[in-house]
């Protein structure tokens, strides 16, 4: 395959305020051997009239008779297609310009790899403000899909004859609950592929652009949530599923209650986010009673705090209606609640010192510090992670920006010694990264930073240890 084609599969059902800007995304590619496919799963608004503006003979339409869901319509345009490489894109997501050639050059380069996968960028609307990146796992396994979904379907590029395998395509789940629902098909979709024996690769970029829509309200919030364990369980049940794999069921059925129990709570359908809390409860009873806060509690401030849900309550008033219709079950986290609307608006703040305005952030942050928010290592953990995924899509200069800024606001606040925890700190965990992903030249620049902030860095065996290692094999070349 010098030169091979790709397919690009956009389902859409009334999608027609973003449709045009995702086939354009696609049309601007730098890489030009491609098709694009787009199915229309019976909308009943009309999109005809804006695939047929596109004059480019790569552009293609079919249409559903019946409305069959996004999986039948998937389906359609893979068995429509001719390409060698088939991708997916839904109708509301965006393509980066050098998708399809970053995942092409993987493929050549990793011939044993069926499907590659990728990180995104999450925006908010239609004015596509950019308020995250996701990075995905490095390596991709059976694990992984049966917990949830690891990637999204823009994000997945494979080989024409993975996406061929009838068996990926299984849609009966849909058909187990009361209205018809298509949640969870990339459980079944990825897993079948690992189960069959299909090998996973991460390009190590953020190429696609997830859109979210803050002040969407889902509807059939229950059968969602079901047809997500039917898929879980359809895996579970493969008598190829190894035994290690179907030991996690009541973790990843616990995760799939958890996530729907707070869509439920930021929907304000309190009953029915409490019967999926005591169902997880009863299957992962330590995620909620452990620690003090629990992982359940930190979990969803941290959830609140990205804010990509909900933007017509403040996040204080989110939590204070979820510790207010708590199950019994979990009536001892009213103790926690001062602390969780403190960490809250300190989450927030330094969240919205990476994407949002400065003058929200230093408004956050004091408000946290007021109410007796600390900035301690968990919470530099969470600010590290997100500052180094900026990072490496964004270069080194914009986050040593945000780090600057970040550390003044503190020194104005009379935290001097927070702004020096933090340069030490995030210098640590991006020594750390860069170690683990093979960039030891810088290394040794890290730990001087680290060290610069706070001399205890240099008595660090951890730190000692990837200095040495990265100098002896800078030594070596």
């Amino acid at each position: 395959m010098d030169t091979p084609k790709v397919s690009v599969v956009i389902p859409t059902y009334n999608g027609k305020e973003y449709l045009g800007e995702a086939i354009q995304s696609v049309l601007d590619q730098t890489y030009p051997h491609f098709e694009i496919i787009v199915v229309d799963d019976a909308s009943p608004e009309d999109v005809s009239h804006i695939v047929n503006s596109f004059t480019d003979a790569r552009v293609r339409y079919i249409q559903h008779v019946k409305n069959r869901g996004a999986v039948a319509a998937r389906k359609t345009g893979v068995g429509a297609s001719s390409g060698d490489i088939i991708g997916f894109l839904d109708q509301d997501d965006l393509f980066h310009k050098h998708k399809l050639e970053t995942h092409l050059n993987y493929f050549l380069k990793n011939p044993e790899i069926g499907l590659t996968y990728n990180g995104q960028f999450e925006v908010q609307g239609s004015d596509r403000v950019l308020c995250g990146i996701y990075r995905p796992p490095t390596n991709l396994y059976l694990a992984d899909w049966v917990r949830g979904f690891p990637v999204s379907p823009s994000d997945m590029v494979l080989k024409r004859e993975w996406a061929l395998k009838e068996e990926v395509w299984d849609d009966s789940f849909a058909s187990q609950v009361e209205h018809v629902i298509f949640n969870g098909q990339e459980i079944v979709f990825g897993g079948r592929l690992a189960l069959a024996g299909c090998k996973f690769g991460n390009v190590g970029r953020a190429l696609n652009y997830r859109r979210y829509h803050p002040y969407r309200v889902l509807k059939y919030l229950a059968e969602r949530c079901q047809a997500e364990l039917a898929c879980q369980e359809i895996i579970f049940s493969d008598p190829r599923c190894p035994e290690a794999v179907r030991a996690l069921k009541n973790t990843a059925s616990s995760h799939i209650y958890v996530m729907w129990a707070y869509t439920a709570y930021m929907q304000e359908e309190f009953e029915l986010g409490r019967k999926f809390l005591k169902q997880a409860i009863g299957l992962t009873p330590g995620f909620f009673m452990d620690g003090d806060p629990s992982q359940f509690l930190s979990s969803w401030i941290l959830w609140i705090s990205a804010g990509t849900v909900d933007f017509v309550r403040s996040h204080e008033e989110i939590l204070q209606s979820i510790f207010e219709n708590l199950p019994g079950e979990l009536q001892h986290l009213e103790k926690n609640r001062d602390w969780a609307i403190a960490r809250s608006y300190l989450l927030k703040g330094l969240h919205t010192m990476i994407w949002g305005k400065r003058d929200d952030a230093k408004s956050f942050i004091e408000t946290a510090l007021e109410k007796g928010g600390i900035v301690d290592e968990p919470a530099l953990n969470m600010l590290s992670d997100e500052l180094l995924n900026y990072e490496a899509e964004l270069g080194s200069t914009a986050s040593q920006q945000v780090i600057d800024n970040l550390s003044n606001l503190l020194t104005k606040l009379n935290r001097q010694d927070k702004s020096k925890f933090l340069i030490g700190f995030y210098a640590q965990n991006r020594a750390f990264r860069n170690y683990h992903i093979g960039r030891f030249d810088s290394v040794p620049n890290d730990v001087a930073r680290a060290v610069k902030a706070d001399f205890k860095y240099l008595l660090n065996k951890g730190v000692l240890s990837i200095l040495f290692r990265s100098l002896y094999s800078r030594l070596k070349v």
